[in-house]
């Protein structure tokens, strides 16, 4: 995993199923240096399927391993909070394309998507994710970011990426569905965080440890 700061907000670029490493944990790297060799390491992988597993991501929380030791005990712990579930894909050919391309940044080709569903959850301090991008708080002017809120809505794309973190005023006890977009409602399999197709669609136990995860504060792991 490499930590590449654009627009002033960290981005981490995997690259999995190598062959070897030719870089350490903590070392700088430029344009051109080799960080490895392709492979097919991997579960159900052989020679004729090798290839680089290659992500564009955004980190839900500073605090996986709390929240993992919490939630989920039993998990591995061999890659610290660049776990997979603590990473999530931002369109890589979108990303590079505006890394050479100055008309739009990355920053702002993101605060253009659309939620396809909403999520309030209870309130609490700003969770650490608003700290790393504080452009997903779209109301905050000039990214002056509140201390806490009453409640705080989350606007995510169908495969569970947070596109805003807004606060809000009204209070709520525990998470509240907020809105499906009609595609998502109607195609519910292509959606990787809801429990059903239609009336009666709920966030699945992925979506709700996703919430638990982002706002998961030091010494503090939601319930919810």
């Amino acid at each position: 995993v490499v930590e590449y700061i654009w627009d002033g907000s960290p981005f981490y670029v995997l690259h999995a199923h190598l062959a070897e490493t030719n870089v350490r944990e903590g070392e700088y790297v430029d344009r051109g240096d080799q960080l490895g060799v392709l492979g097919y390491s991997g579960e159900g992988l052989d020679r004729d399927r090798a290839h680089v597993h290659f992500e564009i991501n955004l980190m839900l929380s500073e605090h996986f391993v709390e929240w993992r030791s919490v939630r989920h005990p039993g998990w591995p712990s061999a890659h610290g909070r660049f776990h997979g579930y603590n990473l999530v894909g931002v369109p890589p050919m979108e990303v590079l394309s505006r890394r050479y391309d100055d008309r739009r940044s990355i920053i702002v080709f993101l605060e253009t998507e659309d939620a396809e569903i909403t999520v309030l959850v209870p309130g609490g301090p700003t969770p650490d994710i608003l700290r790393r991008y504080p452009w997903l708080c779209r109301s905050c002017e000039a990214g002056i970011l509140p201390d806490e809120a009453n409640s705080w809505e989350v606007g995510f794309t169908r495969a569970g990426r947070p596109v805003f973190i807004e606060p809000q005023r009204r209070r709520v006890s525990s998470i509240v569905l907020g809105r499906i977009d009609g595609i998502v409602r109607a195609n519910y399999l292509a959606s990787r965080i809801l429990t059903r197709r239609g009336p009666g669609a709920d966030l699945n136990d992925r979506a709700r440890q996703i919430l638990s995860l982002m706002f998961t504060q030091e010494g503090d792991v939601p319930e919810w």
